[in-house]
């Protein structure tokens, strides 16, 4: 227990000494900067893969509730439905960053790619086409459905949960956490961003 507690607070030091060396210029505008983006995508990947597991969990539980059948229980997610979820977190993580100008609109490919390689290196592109599927797409929510319902339901039974709102509104939660759990590594208040106008 003792070696425990002294893991934690070396993490909580670590994170800490990462969330000063954010750079907040004198007009209240924060930056991230390219030499800290690895140590935030292992600090957010920790987030987002235990939120991740407990998403999928209760998602596959809606789905069968949602066609009246047993649950489905997966001791993984199975790895083409975690990639998908990944990929869709992701989207909804760094979306808001640049669009609060923490991270550089230029930079924005580099920033997406650099932490498919960095937390899944074995399937980065398969990450970054999914990322591209989600991304700016207006049927973002029922498109991650899909695409993660599919590696366990027979494909008939796709338009039985196509349009569940149910669904829709669990993908819109994974959205919001996603990107909750970003400024919350940052140890920023979204609230509190003020960069002034978009350009």
């Amino acid at each position: 227990m003792d070696d425990l507690d002294a893991l934690k607070a070396k993490a909580i030091e670590e994170l800490n000494d990462f969330r000063r060396g954010i750079e907040r210029s004198a007009d209240n505008k924060y930056r991230l900067q390219k030499e800290s983006w690895e140590t935030f995508y292992c600090f957010l990947d920790a987030c987002l893969e235990a939120y991740r597991c407990k998403w999928f969990d209760e998602f596959v539980a809606l789905v069968c509730k949602e066609l009246n059948r047993d649950k489905i229980l997966f001791s993984d997610i199975p790895t083409k439905a975690e990639m998908a979820i990944k990929s869709f977190q992701f989207t909804n993580v760094a979306a808001p960053l640049a669009a609060a100008q923490i991270i550089n609109i230029s930079e924005l490919n580099d920033f997406v790619w650099l932490y498919f390689k960095t937390t899944s290196p074995g399937d980065a592109y398969v990450c970054r086409g999914y990322f591209s599927r989600y991304e700016g797409v207006k049927y973002l929510f029922e498109n991650l459905c899909h695409d993660v319902y599919k590696h366990f339901l027979e494909k008939e039974q796709f338009p039985l949960v196509e349009k569940s709102q149910a669904l829709h509104d669990k993908a819109q939660e994974l959205a919001v956490r996603s990107a909750g759990f970003a400024f919350f590594v940052l140890g920023i208040d979204p609230n509190s961003i003020d960069n002034g106008p978009q350009e």
